[in-house]
């Protein structure tokens, strides 16, 4: 009985040994807890897998007739550069001066100038004669300057010499002009009758300022005389009016030496021109002016303030007039444009007053002629 109970106890250890055994063993695959432990019992759900997308069958139709690219063999539509790769550096030019871009200095990125344009090269026979571009005076005829790309209006002229004007266009391939101005036919004895302060029958007064004044009109016989009445920018005086009004309510610059608007330089031929709004102003401005009667005309005398010179400014007899004061009076022009394109800038005076006024560019008014 004894030796039965011993045996019974000893198979009680061993199965308690081999269940211990047994729990320790059987793990969880998944999370490494013991399968007792395991919240799923060592059997956790599998993670269900994305199928892969299926193509439709346009998407295979557009895949094989779709081109690919020749430099990387790649659909169009999935290339880097869809189907334009770059060229290589070696094969390439530069735009600006044509080398291949390995042999340029700037590698293809010449640095651009502040304004687009060149320096362009001016040269002439008479290289003294006085230069204007768009209607801007630049100096001499001959020399450089830098202008903008694109057209130009030139302008060259001398007193012995005939007005020259040319459109130009600058660019690249256009960078030299070669001017050429005639000798002045009429008038060949200009420079000797400068000496005689006369010039083509008018003569000239220096008052010390900074140009001289002609001592009588255009088309004026003497120094009393009222002379022609222009419109403003006409070289045609009234009545004729077969141009008339050719840059009536057109923007333009001041017109003083040019041939095609200022009457004094088409009549008289250089170095006879308009007097500016600014020469007017320093005429009233340095000169004494009194009102007096000359060879039976009233006007008045100019005298300057520099050297005592002086000069007479005619007006006309109003035959309308119904005052004293208006009994004469007289419209000079200037060669300055008024802000509004219907009038210009002109001195207007008789025994009262001597004013700088806008005049309709229609009205016909007399012209005082300068020269430097």
């Amino acid at each position: 009985m004894k030796t039965k109970l011993l045996l019974f106890f000893f198979c009680l250890s061993v199965l308690g040994s081999m269940g211990q055994g047994t729990i320790t063993r059987n793990k969880c695959k998944t999370c490494g807890q013991v399968v007792s432990q395991c919240p799923y019992k060592g059997r956790h759900p599998k993670p269900q897998q994305e199928k892969p997308k299926q193509e439709t069958k346009k998407e295979k139709n557009k895949k094989q007739t779709e081109k690919k690219c020749e430099k990387c063999g790649k659909a169009i539509s999935q290339c880097e550069y869809n189907g334009n790769h770059p060229k290589p550096q070696s094969e390439m030019s530069c735009e600006e001066c044509g080398k291949p871009l390995s042999q340029c200095t700037y590698n293809g990125k010449h640095p651009q100038p502040e304004e687009a344009g060149y320096d362009v090269t001016f040269t002439c026979n008479v290289p003294t004669a006085n230069l204007s571009i768009d209607g801007i005076d630049s100096g001499t005829a001959s020399g450089k300057r830098f202008l903008k790309t694109g057209k130009h209006s030139i302008n060259i002229t001398s007193e012995a010499h005939e007005d020259y004007t040319q459109n130009i266009i600058v660019d690249r391939q256009h960078c030299t002009f070669d001017f050429t101005l005639k000798e002045r036919k009429l008038h060949t004895s200009l420079s000797d009758s400068l000496m005689k302060d006369s010039i083509i029958d008018y003569e000239y007064v220096d008052l010390g300022l900074s140009v001289k004044w002609s001592t009588k009109n255009i088309g004026a016989s003497t120094t009393s005389d009222y002379g022609h009445g222009y419109s403003w920018g006409e070289i045609k005086h009234f009545p004729d009016t077969s141009n008339v009004h050719l840059i009536y309510e057109k923007s333009v610059k001041d017109i003083s030496g040019n041939p095609n608007f200022d009457a004094v330089r088409a009549n008289l031929g250089s170095p006879w021109r308009m007097p500016t709004l600014t020469e007017w102003k320093e005429l009233l401005k340095k000169c004494k002016w009194e009102w007096t009667t000359q060879d039976g005309k009233q006007g008045y005398k100019v005298t300057s303030k520099v050297n005592g010179a002086s000069i007479f400014i005619p007006a006309i007899k109003n035959i309308q007039s119904t005052k004293h004061w208006l009994d004469y009076v007289a419209s000079y022009w200037s060669s300055t444009p008024n802000n509004d394109n219907r009038f210009s800038t002109a001195l207007i005076i008789n025994i009262k007053l001597k004013k700088l006024w806008k005049v309709h560019r229609r009205a016909p008014a007399l012209i005082r002629p300068v020269c430097e």
